[in-house]
C-alpha cells in the first residue's frame, strides 16, 4: 500500500517527513528528490501517494501530470503519451500491446497533517533496481 493516514502523532523511526499536507497539490503532482530519487507526490483529500518520477515506457517524468480516478481508483495521467498508471500499485491501465511495465510506488504515511516517507523502504528498493546488495 503506497498511502496511508495515521490519526496518531506517533511517527515510526524509519520515516522522514517531507512537507505539510497541504503543499502537496490535488490536481497535479508535486516533484521532490529523496535519497537522490526522484519522486513525484499525488493528492486526494488527505490521501497521499508516492511514485518513483519516471514513466517506465517513456523515461519522462509524470508529476506534472492530471491526476484523475477510473471509478474508485486513483490515477495519474501521464504528460506524455496520456498513459494511465494506478497510484496504489503502478500498474498502467492502459497499455495496449505493450509489455505491462509498473511506476515504482513508495510507502507514504500522513502525521498530524505532514507527509513522511519510508526511506528505508525506498533505498532498499532502489539497491535492488541498480543491482546493489541493500
Amino acid at each position: 500500500m503506497a498511502s496511508a493516514r495515521v490519526a496518531s502523532a506517533r511517527v515510526a523511526p524509519d520515516l522522514v517527513a517531507l512537507c505539510g499536507l497541504k503543499h502537496v497539490p490535488t490536481r497535479h503532482g508535486a516533484a521532490i528528490t529523496v535519497a537522490g530519487v526522484p519522486l513525484a507526490l499525488f493528492r486526494a483529500g488527505d490521501r497521499v501517494w508516492a511514485v518513483e518520477d519516471r514513466n517506465p515506457y517513456t523515461g519522462c517524468g509524470v508529476a506534472g501530470g492530471r491526476m484523475s480516478r477510473v471509478g474508485r481508483t486513483p490515477v495519474v495521467v501521464s504528460p506524455m503519451y496520456h498513459l494511465v498508471f494506478d497510484l496504489r500499485t503502478g500498474a498502467c491501465l492502459n497499455a495496449v500491446g505493450l509489455p505491462q511495465q509498473r511506476l515504482r510506488t513508495v510507502p507514504v504515511e500522513v502525521v498530524a497533517d505532514v507527509v513522511h516517507i519510508d526511506v528505508t523502504a525506498l533505498r532498499a528498493d532502489r539497491a535492488v533496481a541498480v543491482g546493489v546488495s541493500a
